[in-house]
């Protein structure tokens, strides 16, 4: 079943403030962090929910790793507006598959976070997600 226009209406303006955020890394951070937060309210999953308040405080310090990344919030954002697409269409299956690939990349993120980077290697792994 789609989304109600309420809920679409609030996961767009989550996407709209990710592109706002521009280079400022903070307000990137937190619009990413209120749509993961919108996503897991809408999936009224009260142990998805618990489970993306208890992890708050690591999903901060992966957003804030990945911001540095070169390339990786472009990709990240690519990957939300599919994500928010198949929520708005009703395809749950579809959404399920970019969160899962969404989340498989941003583990890649925190890898490349825990060692020393080569700008030129980053870029060729963010392609390849």
């Amino acid at each position: 079943k789609n989304a109600p226009s309420d809920d679409t209406r609030v996961l767009e303006e989550c996407l709209r403030k990710l592109e706002v955020a521009g280079d400022d890394p903070e307000a990137h951070v937190q619009a990413d962090l209120d749509l993961h937060h919108e996503i897991a309210r809408l999936s009224n999953q009260l142990v998805l929910q618990a489970i993306f308040d208890a992890i708050q405080a690591v999903m901060l310090w992966s957003m804030r790793l990945g911001i540095t990344i070169p390339g990786a919030a472009a990709a990240s954002d690519d990957r939300h507006r599919r994500i928010v697409a198949a929520i708005v269409a009703g395809d749950a299956d579809t959404a399920r598959e970019e969160m899962r690939t969404h989340m498989l990349t941003v583990a890649e993120y925190a890898s490349l976070g825990s060692k020393p980077r080569n700008r030129k290697t980053d870029e060729g792994k963010l392609r390849e997600a």
